[in-house]
This record gives C-alpha cells, structure tokens and sequence, in this order.
C-alpha cells in the first residue's frame, strides 16, 4: 500500500505576504546587530539620510581600516546604536550595498 501524500494547508496571500516581511525584519535585525558591533571597534556616527526616506531617515557611518561603511537606518534600528553619537549634518554618506559588501569582503581577506 502507497504511503498518503502529507496534507499542505495553502497560505493565503496575505499570510504569504506577513512571512516575508518577518523573514525581511528578521535578516535587517541580524545585519544592524554586526552594524552596531562594528560601531563600537571603529569610528561611527549616525547622521540624517543623504536622501531623506520616511522609512529610513537616518545613516550609520563606520570608518572601518577598509574605507567607510554606511547603513541605512529606521527608528525601529536606533536601540541597538544607543552607544552611537548623533551628528546635525550627512558629509555626503550614502549607503551602496554593494560598495559596502565589497568592503567587508576586504576585511576578511586582509584578517579583520
């Protein structure tokens, strides 16, 4: 006799839709916890976004020995970088993930 096919319950779109922004929510936490413990080794500071974003308002900026790293930040990020000292105005910080990436990257091929 042939084993049954386990029964699937079908997600509607909505509880699609909230797994997502939980997995999205999620993965932001983890990236702003390594963002907040890189901000206590090197030089940071968090200043308004270059272009202002009603969902990320503000830019954290690590000089790390690799060059400058920039994260964008919500209100939701900012207890996680109560050690993090504010500044009035944005030097021309942007946050390029991939420039970014590039220079994590960097850090761990040179053994940071």
């Amino acid at each position: 006799m042939a084993n049954p096919k386990p029964h699937t319950v079908e997600m509607s779109a909505t509880e699609k839709a909230q797994r997502a922004r939980d997995a999205h929510k999620d993965t932001r936490n983890e990236i702003i916890a390594v963002a907040a413990v890189l901000a206590r080794v090197w030089p940071s500071w968090i200043a308004p976004a270059k272009r202002p974003d009603p969902l990320f308002p503000l830019v954290l900026c690590i000089e790390s020995p690799a060059g400058r790293l920039a994260y964008r930040l919500a209100e939701d990020d900012m207890p996680a970088l109560e050690h993090v000292a504010h500044r009035q105005k944005n030097d021309g910080v942007s946050c390029s993930k991939i420039e970014r990436l590039g220079r994590l990257s960097d850090l761990g091929v040179n053994g940071w």
